[in-house]
């Protein structure tokens, strides 16, 4: 994980052409109000204006850049033949790298239950010296601009509500 996580110059060749955390954040930002009034306003307002307060907040700080692996969940992790580990599906993007943690703290591979949750945030922030608040938000945004037109929603939604007390 630190090895996917590794600060990088933000003109960095290799990353041209990847989409950046602040462009893809600002399509979220653009769209999530029309998702949720598209799809029956399946959660409260107040988690709505919440979320995108939370966005504006990430947005308007600087954050370290890194390549961005947005989908990190267990399932998208293999065995590799040389004994390690092969992350696959990455949905790249470029830029926060407290991002990239969102799927596989909401992740229901391993535990979907607020204490299990809760601690891969904990753990996962601490291990890798990133900031607790910031991951968890970006866990929260991440998870809610995702939540719409999937049929996992309502679990994800759930799994929000944890974060914000966590």
């Amino acid at each position: 994980m630190h090895r996917l996580l590794q600060p990088r110059d933000a003109h960095d060749p290799t990353l041209a052409g990847i989409t950046t955390v602040a462009d893809e954040a600002s399509r979220w930002r653009d769209e999530i109000a029309s998702s949720w009034a598209r799809t029956g306003r399946p959660f409260e307002r107040r988690l709505l204006d919440r979320t995108i307060e939370r966005l504006d907040g990430l947005l308007a700080d600087d954050a370290p850049t890194s390549l961005v692996h947005q989908d990190l969940h267990a399932g998208n992790v293999l065995a590799a033949r040389n004994g390690g580990w092969l992350a696959i599906d990455p949905k790249p993007l470029v830029g926060d790298p407290a991002l990239g943690l969102g799927a596989i703290i909401r992740g229901p591979e391993l535990g979907l239950d607020r204490a299990s949750v809760v601690a891969r945030l904990d753990r996962l922030a601490a291990e890798l010296g990133l900031d607790h608040d910031r991951v968890r938000d970006w866990t929260i945004v991440q998870t809610v601009a995702w939540s719409f037109d999937v049929p996992f929603g309502e679990s994800m939604l759930e799994v929000v509500s944890w974060l914000e007390a966590a």
